[in-house]
């Protein structure tokens, strides 16, 4: 069972599983490594075109926004591991069915969502848990940010999150 947190650390506070149940900071429900993620996205269907490792985390990005596929241009081009970090988009076949497996009031949330260790992190923490992947000038910067408190540097997030159709053209399809 998965659980979101848009806590940076993922484990203080209360969190919340996919089915909404809620878990303290003792991660009680939280499942070993990706297996769901893993099981979401075997469907032993042809057109896979990546497999899930256990490695592996996942961003789940709006592929019709232009700067989620900036995002994920700018971040494919510079992973330390290129199968370390998978990006898929929400509309595809793949991210509507793990998008699918989110509560209502998970998927109401205007984020993009990275799956790692069997947990879902939104906003502010999914980029930061993502700068990780990037090479050592980008992923230092990640835990000199967490410095920020958690409320500011959502709210920074959800003004770009707002504004981001108006500021970055629609892509006319998904480039990741």
């Amino acid at each position: 069972m998965m659980q979101i947190s848009d806590n940076a650390d993922g484990a203080s506070g209360e969190t919340e599983s996919l089915l909404g149940e809620r878990s303290d900071e003792t991660g009680s429900l939280l499942s070993d490594g990706c297996g769901e993620i893993e099981s979401l996205l075997d469907d032993g269907s042809a057109e896979t075109d990546f497999e899930l490792s256990k490695g592996s985390d996942l961003f789940l990005l709006d592929g019709q926004c232009g700067l989620c596929n900036r995002l994920a241009q700018f971040m494919i081009s510079r992973l330390r591991e290129p199968t370390s970090l998978m990006f898929l988009p929400i509309e595809g076949n793949r991210g509507q069915r793990i998008f699918s497996g989110l509560t209502l009031k998970q998927q109401s949330i205007d984020s993009v969502y990275l799956f790692r260790k069997g947990r879902v992190y939104i906003r502010s923490a999914a980029v930061l848990r993502g700068l990780y992947h990037l090479s050592w000038w980008w992923a230092m910067w990640a835990p000199i940010i967490w410095l920020i408190p958690l409320p500011l540097r959502d709210l920074g997030y959800r003004i770009v999150a707002k504004y981001r159709r108006r500021l970055f053209k629609k892509e006319p399809i998904c480039t990741f």
